[in-house]
């Protein structure tokens, strides 16, 4: 919001706090800052010395920066969330998604337009939108990225949203199909009993295809990766 770019978001420079699970971004030591230039200018202001970095030079860590950072070309806030999207994918697979043996043939992958082996090849129980926002923040074209921090995040938020409303739904009492294509569902607190009108079911009928939904629920069930989004959704906020 304010025009600073990290520039180094990697897992050595970030923190969880322990007492209330803050994430906290460290190192701002080659943050660069972008003035808005609509941005009011105090022409009194006393000087200040900043890290200025020439055209072509490469600041950074080489598994976690942008193509467009490893260029040396000009970057914007974008190339921070592409790196936020190396931790993210690493958080979920255990490791990056661009590995070789030396830095000059990482580099070599940040820049080609092969993309990153599928997160599910790692995570089998990994939710679909999860891949589909790491991926979205790998674009090797940043114009095919997210555009803000912002807009990842609501898709994190809107993630978490739907996996906690199904992980209710799961909770609740068990689910009874009649013959008037009814079903009852009672509460786990017995107050109530919701109704959903749906077409006849037999009770010959095969069993309905899992939705996505279903899908989506069944696959977090291990704690490990649940708190990989919720980690995920923190980092993006800090971001």
């Amino acid at each position: 919001e304010v025009g600073i770019i990290h520039r180094d978001i990697k897992p050595e420079n970030i923190m969880v706090r322990s007492r209330d699970g803050i994430v906290k971004l460290l190192d701002f030591g080659v943050a660069k800052l972008t003035p808005s230039p609509s941005a009011d200018i105090d022409t009194e202001a006393t000087t200040k010395a900043l890290l200025r970095t020439d055209p072509a030079v490469i600041i950074g860590t080489v598994s976690y920066m942008s193509p467009e950072q490893a260029r040396g070309l000009k970057i914007d806030t974008r190339t921070d969330i592409f790196s936020l999207g190396v931790v993210a994918y690493e958080m979920v697979a255990g490791r990056r998604p661009f590995e070789a043996p030396t830095a000059g043939e990482v580099l070599a992958a940040v820049l080609d337009e092969i993309e990153p082996p599928p997160l599910a090849r790692f995570s089998r129980e990994v939710p679909r939108e999860l891949e589909h926002i790491i991926s979205k923040s790998l674009r090797k074209d940043p114009e095919k990225r997210y555009q803000t921090i912002k807009d990842m995040l609501i898709d994190l938020k809107d993630l978490r949203s739907e996996l906690e409303l199904q992980a209710q739904l799961r909770r609740s009492g068990p689910v009874e199909v009649r013959e008037s294509g009814v079903i009852e569902k009672e509460e786990m607190t017995g107050a109530e009993t919701v109704h959903m009108q749906v077409g006849k079911t037999r009770a010959e009928s095969p069993p309905h295809p899992t939705s996505s939904a279903e899908y989506i629920v069944n696959q977090v069930k291990q704690r490990r990766r649940g708190a990989a989004i919720t980690l995920v959704l923190l980092l993006a906020g800090a971001v």
